[in-house]
Parts: structure tokens; C-alpha cells; sequence
């Protein structure tokens, strides 16, 4: 119930903004790939996070990110993969225009790259499970398995 007044409202919200062209809201999805390869940017305005899974899989699929300058953000990006910002809506409206604007195409290229090598130096599956091996092998050779 709280899911249908909440979609109502925010279609509302589209509506009397002139945004129900551009926005589209879903129900579960559960393959995202799609939407991150066709995406221009992903924006997060979150307040504050744990590990932001979304802005993984931004870098992970290669696509622009702009993202609040909060702890659990900060883990996952920097300004050098990111465009970050302290939730201020003008910069935030400037970060989004200047990510659609022609002039940023370089720039882009190079948050993606940048956030390639960043996903693959910090959040591999090869670091991960060596990583697991480390603490295991420590475990099991100080008697704690």
C-alpha cells in the first residue's frame, strides 16, 4: 500500500513539473545492466550510505556518476571517478547539465576510466578472494578454526 501512494505521489510530482515524459518508474527489476549501459549518468543525492551497491555497478558499467560527498559514497568514488557534491541543488543542477552538454565528452571518458581501474583495484573478485584466503589462512594457522 505504502509503495502505490508513494508511486502516486511522485508521478504527481512529474506531472506538475512537466517530467512524466522523462521519468519512468519501475516496479522490481531484476537485471539492471540495461538501464546502467543506456544511462547518460547516475545521480545518488542520498544523505548518507553503507556500501552503495549502485554506484558499484555505475563504475562497473561504465557509466558517469555523480554523487553526494557523503561516508559509504566516498568509499566507492572520489573526485577523480565522480563528480561529487555537498546536496547542493544548484551544483547538482550544474553537475547534470554539464554531464549532458557536448563540451563534457572527454571529461566523461575520463570519469569512466578512471572508475574502471578504481572498480578493479578495490572491488574485484580476484581482491576479494584473495582477501578470504588471507583471513582464512590467518584464522586456521592461529588455531581460530
Amino acid at each position: 500500500k505504502y509503495e502505490v501512494e508513494y508511486y502516486k505521489k511522485i508521478m504527481d510530482l512529474c506531472n506538475q513539473l512537466n517530467l512524466s515524459e522523462n521519468v519512468i518508474i519501475k516496479s522490481k527489476i531484476t537485471n539492471m545492466m540495461p538501464y546502467y549501459k543506456n544511462a547518460r549518468m547516475l545521480v545518488s543525492t542520498s544523505l548518507g550510505e553503507g556500501l552503495p551497491l549502485s554506484l558499484i555497478e555505475g563504475l562497473y558499467y561504465e557509466t558517469p556518476i555523480i554523487a553526494s560527498n557523503v561516508s559509504g559514497n566516498k568509499d566507492v568514488v572520489n573526485s577523480k571517478c565522480a563528480i561529487l557534491h555537498d546536496n547542493s541543488l544548484n551544483e547538482l543542477i550544474y553537475s547534470i547539465k554539464f554531464l549532458l552538454s557536448n563540451d563534457s565528452f572527454d571529461y566523461r571518458n575520463k570519469l569512466v576510466a578512471i572508475g574502471k581501474k578504481k572498480l578493479n583495484e578495490q572491488f574485484s573478485t580476484n581482491l576479494f578472494r584473495r582477501k578470504y584466503m588471507e583471513l582464512y589462512n590467518n584464522l586456521l594457522f592461529k588455531g581460530k578454526l
